[in-house]
């Protein structure tokens, strides 16, 4: 989980103007949900997914990724 979150960090700050506010808002909020998980005694997985795919969605703007792949991708990260 907390290498997803240093990945995620790394392409929040990668991001160039303009950025539309939804976007901004809701990679916020993501990643204080995801912040906020990762330090609990005990993560849930299901709950870190559903705020990574959010985080993924608006770094990538308004393109649609499948949750399937996203779920795939994260299971193969240590």
């Amino acid at each position: 989980m907390n290498q997803v979150l240093v990945l995620l960090r790394r392409e929040a700050l990668r991001l160039e103007p303009p950025v539309a506010a939804e976007d901004v808002v809701s990679l916020s909020n993501a990643m204080t949900e995801l912040e906020h998980e990762v330090g609990r005694t005990v993560p849930s997985p299901s709950t870190f997914t559903q705020h990574a795919e959010i985080a993924m969605v608006a770094i990538r703007g308004t393109a649609f990724v499948p949750s399937s792949l996203l779920v795939e991708g994260l299971r193969d990260t240590p």
